[in-house]
Formats: structure tokens, sequence, C-alpha cells
């Protein structure tokens, strides 16, 4: 499904099976589908979890998923699904407006109603706390000597 969704808005994909693989093995990662009538898989969601919280890593629809509107149904029935297993909060992310190609994305999570927590700047979650000195030790100085 992401494959398809990439080469549609002519991205390239940013990870590869084993990596998915990867993170499915861990329980803190799961995988949901969407199914259409005839049992094709139309949308699916790779969300991560932590204790209450959940939140979403990516999100593709096919095709046929954007045209039945499957992105809204997928949305639903995980949501449903996460909040029976007691998860209080779900992180859509990357909710900035834009005016690139990338607006409709924000478009579509302002329909889905929640509550929108403005953060101020960019911020990181990590499992392990001391991880998160790590990578601000990484983007504040190895990664902008880079760019530079």
């Amino acid at each position: 499904l992401y494959r398809e969704m990439c080469a549609d808005k002519g991205m390239q994909m940013p990870y590869d099976e084993a990596y998915i693989r990867a993170l499915l093995a861990d329980s803190h990662f799961r995988l949901f589908f969407e199914q259409d009538a005839q049992s094709r898989r139309v949308a699916a969601l790779l969300v991560h979890t932590s204790g209450s919280h959940a939140g979403l890593l990516y999100a593709a629809t096919s095709n046929l998923g954007r045209e039945a509107h499957a992105g809204f149904a997928i949305y639903r029935d995980v949501l449903g699904e996460l909040a029976k297993e007691g998860f209080g909060t779900f992180d859509m992310e990357k909710m900035a407006a834009s005016t690139h190609s990338t607006n409709a994305v924000y478009q579509f999570k302002q329909g889905m109603k929640g509550v929108l927590t403005p953060l101020n700047g960019e911020w990181q979650w990590c499992r392990r706390k001391w991880m998160l000195l790590a990578l601000y030790l990484v983007k504040k100085y190895i990664w902008k000597r880079i760019q530079a």
C-alpha cells in the first residue's frame, strides 16, 4: 500500500520491508489494515504504543481506498480498538498546515475532530530516557555540521 501511494505521489519509499518487520517484532508496534468488500487491503496504519499512549508512525491508503474514503474508516476502527484496550491518547503527529501537497494530510487530520495540542517546536519520544540526551547532542552538534 505504501509503495503504491509513494509511486502515485512521486515520493521515495522511506523504509524497506526488513525495517517494518524489525519494528513489528517489538510488541510496542502494531500494523492495522482496512479491507474492502472483496477483502482487498485498502488502508494501513503502523502504530507505536507505550503505557496509555498510542501514536501514528506510518499511514497508507491505496487508490481504491482513497476512492472509498478508507482512511477515515481505518482511523475509526483503530481508534475504537485502541480505546477498548485502554489507550487514552493517540498522537496523529505532523499536524502543521502547509502549502505543499502534504496540506491534504493536515486537512484530513483536522477532519478527525480530535484535540489539537500545539507543541513548541519539535519533540522526541523515547522509551529509554538517556536516548533523549544522545538525540539532542546529535542534532545540536553533528547534524548541523553535516547540513552546513
